[in-house]
């Protein structure tokens, strides 16, 4: 019988090591989680911000456009 409790008391440790590997399995899991979550607010910001640049540059080329077509126009009538 003595035997028998000997295994059950290492059965619990193994448990129990088992138990905290799995909690800090759990941590670093959950650790990498915020950094992907924060490298992904970073992308978006980066994603936003070059939508925005490309906007920019098309209203530039518009404005340019049109400048360039006044310009011709003016040209064209002296």
């Amino acid at each position: 019988m003595t035997d028998v409790f000997k295994e059950l008391a290492h059965l619990s440790e193994d448990l129990g090591a088992v138990w905290r590997s799995l909690e800090d399995a759990k941590a670093k899991l959950d650790a990498q989680g915020a950094v992907v979550a924060a490298l992904a607010e970073v992308v978006n910001e980066q994603i936003e911000c070059g939508d925005e640049s490309t906007e920019l540059i098309g209203r530039l080329l518009q404005s340019t456009r049109a400048r360039l077509e006044a310009l011709e126009e003016r040209q064209g009538h002296t």
